[in-house]
């Protein structure tokens, strides 16, 4: 009898196990949709909610830690190899999720990846661009004048402005690459040239995604 009683608690445990992650599954689907609407990115990203078990984060409609990731994609015209993003206190009540509304997150912190030959490409005609160190170096020629020079980086809450600095003729004029995509409560906190590309941080509390943003979203509603 106790060997019959252990099996079938062992064959509740999985089942409740396996229906924990199904749940899950789909919470995880449901909220990279509302993300990817929202960003207008032309991929799917895939989503981790964190912390076990997942049942009574969906009851409460609470979500601890959410990790978003994307490979390479194109984001609000702007391209990039990768994109990671770690949201906390996500709030996503169940009825909301079901009527694909809105989801808020407390807090958000996310890096992005942008080749260099995305910015080569802004370029005007005739410079190539070139990484060396910390350093991306401009070299080509404009009306057959040898040009050389590096492209100046500079960065505030809303868009990336790139200055190209050469040598022997006034500089060319520069671009910016906005974040037309980002939600109005992130801001890009700082920007890095690597070994792969301009790593863009950005970071922002109280980061809703679609539904009204006129106000925050409660736990019960």
């Amino acid at each position: 009898m106790l060997r019959e009683l252990l099996a079938v608690g062992a064959a509740v445990v999985v089942v409740v196990a396996v229906a924990d992650r199904l749940l899950a599954a789909g919470a995880m689907r449901r909220i990279a949709r509302r993300i990817q609407l929202e960003s207008r990115a032309n991929a799917t990203p895939t989503v981790r909610i964190w912390g076990m078990p997942f049942l009574p984060q969906l009851l409460a409609g609470r979500y601890s830690d959410v990790e978003v990731m994307l490979g390479a994609c194109t984001v609000g015209g702007v391209e990039f190899s990768r994109l990671t993003a770690r949201l906390s206190q996500v709030r996503a009540p169940l009825r909301q999720l079901l009527a694909g509304d809105g989801v808020t997150a407390a807090g958000l912190a996310a890096t992005a990846m942008i080749p260099l030959s995305v910015l080569g490409r802004r370029l005007p005609p005739g410079l190539t661009l070139r990484l060396d160190g910390d350093n991306l170096y401009i070299s080509g020629t404009i009306l057959r004048v040898p040009v050389m020079g590096t492209l100046g980086i500079k960065a505030d809450p809303e868009k990336i402005s790139f200055t190209p600095k050469v040598t022997g003729i006034p500089a060319p004029v520069g671009f910016v690459l906005g974040l037309p995509a980002m939600p109005q409560d992130l801001k890009i906190t700082s920007v890095q040239v690597t070994s792969t590309g301009l790593e863009v941080t950005v970071t922002g509390t109280d980061v809703r995604f679609g539904g009204d943003r006129g106000g925050p979203v409660t736990g019960d509603r």
